[in-house]
């Protein structure tokens, strides 16, 4: 099926960002071992929590951006999720790991790229593996003159 077919572009897109987080392979290399994961109950970002836990990291702080992910995020094994329809993303994340963050994943783009880097802990990384918010919304194909303004 299509869903058992995109397993290994999200497993592999999951596990490079990780490494380029400096928590793979081997043993994390930071003694902060806090990661935010945006879009945590989506393909990457599911995936990203879930070797998040199997490498030691913690907390695991998911965001989702509807209740109805609530549930699914905390069974991925996520020890915090934020809600951001109804949660202040960021003080909530400043709740969670109060030092800041040694990675944040960010599928999001311009819309939280900045607050993203914002909570990062010294000498954390910010993984960005999506540009979600850089999309034009309620279209189902981009014009070729919209992908042009893109670039």
């Amino acid at each position: 099926t299509a869903e058992a077919a995109a397993i290994p572009a999200v497993a592999f897109t999951a596990l490079h960002a990780l490494s380029l987080a400096g928590h793979f392979p081997g043993k994390s290399k930071f003694q902060n071992k806090a990661i935010l994961i945006h879009s945590a109950a989506g393909g990457v970002g599911s995936m990203l929590v879930q070797m998040s836990k199997i490498l030691g990291l913690s907390p695991v702080v998911g965001v989702v951006g509807s209740s109805s992910k609530v549930n699914e995020a905390k069974a991925l094994g996520c020890d915090v999720v934020i809600d951001k329809s109804t949660q202040d993303l960021w003080s909530a994340a400043e709740d969670a790991a109060p030092e800041g963050y040694a990675a944040i994943m960010d599928a999001n783009g311009v819309s939280t790229l900045q607050r993203s880097y914002d909570h990062l802990a010294p000498a954390g990384r910010l993984v960005v593996f999506g540009f979600h918010s850089n999309l034009p919304m309620g279209r189902a194909a981009l014009s070729p003159m919209e992908w042009i303004r893109m670039a």
